[in-house]
């Protein structure tokens, strides 16, 4: 029997009001914390505002009841259900207690539930899990009579969340309807439209509950989700005409290219890093709903799918060092920076350079790479000021308003730790991240050569099987051993970059976690100079480990410089 599979684009007010609903027994409880709640009411206040055509908050997966009643099994989908009806819960509360009933009957009948004849009860349009669903009736039920939020079952989380959640979105109507005055059911009936019109899912409609987590499981499990990328692949070919066979052409190049990143989510982070660096800031869930808007026509899909496809094959090389479309040790080894501290950031203003500043891209890549040091010391390597500004800097490249890269560097100027911010976050790091800290450990010892004018012939390279990262103050100290450091101490400062040097692997191994006294000579006959000064040092402790990262961060400015 071919599988029943049917999608349709809905708010989720409107599959409430449309359909009946059920979380089948065996599905977890609700999860989503007072942040979670707070950020999609956040999210869609700021929409209804910004976005007034939609608000795209994702797929969800219903199956055909298995008793045959009218109710459909919510396999993908009850966190946002839920909390979309404890909304709709809170404003027919807040609309009593404004003295609005007869508006407040009408919520609850639309969004809500019905009253069963022989209790005069609200069965509701969803029904949770055993462990939530009464105590979920019990908060709509208290929300109908305006009273109190229950008090949970003890030992219940998923309770104690449903009237957290509950009792914040409550708060906040209460707030809406303080600053709407005279114009609290315009102000509330705008909030009740948008979530039934504009806040949208994709409804993925499957026959059985079987077939059901079939398909979630393989949206979600194998990275096959009704993602940005399957949304746009359709709009594109939606709107190509009869100029399909060029869009999916182009769609396929795009994707061929791809395939050379080990990533899940290369393809949405493409999409998304490429509207970025040709055409505005957006964040991933916000992707489909602006391009949708602004892709219109055969003209407009083609424009963009042969964009992708130009720009794929040089994405893929960003994200892989040893591409041959590299030709240089410098950019292959800022690209290996990058990979090493997980930077993606910058690929936007990656692409844009690699595409326009063909001659400057060897020094905008190394300079981008030194940059990503210092906030990766800093923090803030994931901010969305800084994701932001180097977006806003790609597009100024396309643009031909930047050309060398110390242009880059005055654009970039506000984000970039300065140099005091940078010594002072360095003095003080802690980094677990083995090959970071070989990686950080190795440039210092080329920078102490550089000002000690000392041969680089014995520059250290990164290669495990000849060195190795020492802890001096080691995680597992020997029995007996480094008693003159306290526990306290030994927590707050085994991790610190101070306590850290690089040896030959035999010799590390050689000196394991005996005390300080007896790794000393290793360390002085070291033919390294950070490891040997370490020779120097007579009693190790917090003080010493401080003083030396104080030391290294000194060298870390000049190591890594704007």
């Amino acid at each position: 029997m071919p599988l029943k599979l049917d999608t349709e684009v809905s708010g989720i007010g409107k599959v409430l009001s449309s359909k009946w609903l059920a979380v089948p027994i065996h599905q977890r409880s609700f999860a989503w914390t007072v942040l979670e709640v707070a950020q999609l009411w956040d999210d869609i206040g700021r929409a209804r505002l910004e976005e007034p055509d939609g608000y795209f908050i994702g797929p969800m997966v219903l199956a055909d009841s298995r008793t045959g009643d009218k109710r459909f099994s919510v396999i993908d989908g009850q966190q946002r259900l839920a909390t979309v009806s404890l909304i709709y819960a809170a404003m027919a509360a807040v609309l009593r207690a404004k003295g609005e009933s007869d508006r407040a009957k009408i919520v609850e009948k639309i969004y809500l539930g019905e009253k069963v004849f022989s209790t005069l009860e609200l069965e509701p349009k969803i029904r949770l899990g055993e462990h939530d669903d009464n105590y979920f009736r019990q908060l709509l039920q208290a929300a109908a009579h305006r009273q109190e939020a229950p008090i949970p079952e003890t030992r219940k989380p998923s309770q104690e969340l449903l009237r957290a959640a509950y009792v914040e979105v409550r708060r906040k109507l209460e707030s809406e309807a303080s600053a709407a005055g005279a114009t609290l059911v315009e102000r509330f009936d705008l909030i009740r439209e948008y979530l039934e019109q504009r806040v949208q899912v994709i409804v993925v409609s499957v026959g059985s509950e079987e077939n059901a987590f079939l398909i979630f499981e393989t949206l979600n499990d194998r990275g096959l989700r009704l993602t940005v990328s399957d949304l746009l692949k359709n709009h594109l070919f939606s709107q190509a005409g009869e100029r399909l066979d060029t869009v999916r052409s182009a769609w396929v190049e795009m994707r061929a290219a791809l395939e050379a990143i080990d990533d899940d989510d290369a393809t949405p982070m493409f999409l998304r890093h490429f509207w970025i660096s040709t055409r505005a800031m957006v964040r991933e869930k916000e992707l489909y709903r602006i391009i949708s808007a602004k892709i219109r026509g055969s003209a407009g899909a083609v424009e963009l799918a042969r964009g992708l496809a130009r720009s794929a094959e040089r994405y893929a090389a960003l994200a892989n060092p040893s591409h041959p479309a590299w030709q240089t040790s410098r950019i292959r080894s800022a690209l290996e920076v990058l990979q090493l501290f997980r930077v993606v950031t910058p690929r936007p203003l990656l692409l844009a350079a690699h595409e326009v500043l063909s001659e400057e891209f060897e020094g905008v890549v190394a300079a981008v790479a030194r940059w990503s040091v210092r906030l990766a010391i800093k923090g803030g390597l994931g901010s969305g000021t800084v994701e932001e500004l180097y977006g806003e800097v790609a597009r100024k490249i396309r643009k031909g308003n930047i050309l060398r890269v110390r242009d880059l560097r005055r654009e970039l100027n506000e984000v970039l730790p300065a140099d005091e911010d940078f010594e002072r976050s360095f003095s003080i790091k802690a980094l677990r991240n083995q090959k970071q800290l070989r990686y950080l450990l190795r440039h210092l010892e080329i920078e102490e050569r550089r000002r000690s004018g000392e041969s680089s012939e014995l520059t250290p390279t990164l290669d495990e099987r000849t060195l190795s990262l020492e802890h001096v103050l080691p995680r597992r100290p020997d029995a007996g051993a480094w008693t003159g450091i306290g526990a306290e101490d030994r927590q707050l400062y085994v991790d610190r970059i101070g306590n850290t040097c690089l040896m030959l692997t035999n010799e590390n191994r050689a000196a394991g976690a005996s005390d300080f006294a007896a790794k000393r000579e290793y360390y002085e006959n070291s033919n390294l100079l950070l490891t040997r000064q370490l020779g120097a040092v007579q009693n190790w402790s917090a003080a010493e480990i401080s003083k030396r990262q104080e030391k290294l961060a000194k060298l870390a400015v000049a190591a890594w410089p704007l």
